[in-house]
């Protein structure tokens, strides 16, 4: 990957799908220079791994994410049949 400066593509921000895509799709493209600007010191957005009483625990990609506004994301319709409370 190139430097910020002197890259025809950069993609900000990225979670491990939206990584892979850009990366697939713009390698498919046959782009070249590329970067990924990361805010926080690892790439992958909310999946990572902690260790709790020597125990190995992954944490994240089990979010359901709001879509703003008033209505409602219609995953957690689905959520709610499958898991009532």
């Amino acid at each position: 990957m190139d430097s910020p400066s002197r890259s025809s593509v950069i993609v900000v921000g990225t979670d491990i799908s939206g990584e892979f895509a850009a990366v697939k799709m713009l390698a498919e493209s046959g782009v070249e220079g590329m970067v990924i600007l990361e805010a926080s010191n690892r790439d992958g957005g909310r999946i990572r791994k902690e260790h709790f009483g020597g125990v190995s625990v992954e944490l994240g990609a089990g979010w359901i994410a709001d879509i703003g506004g008033p209505q409602r994301n219609p995953v957690w319709e689905l959520a709610a049949q499958l898991f009532p409370f």
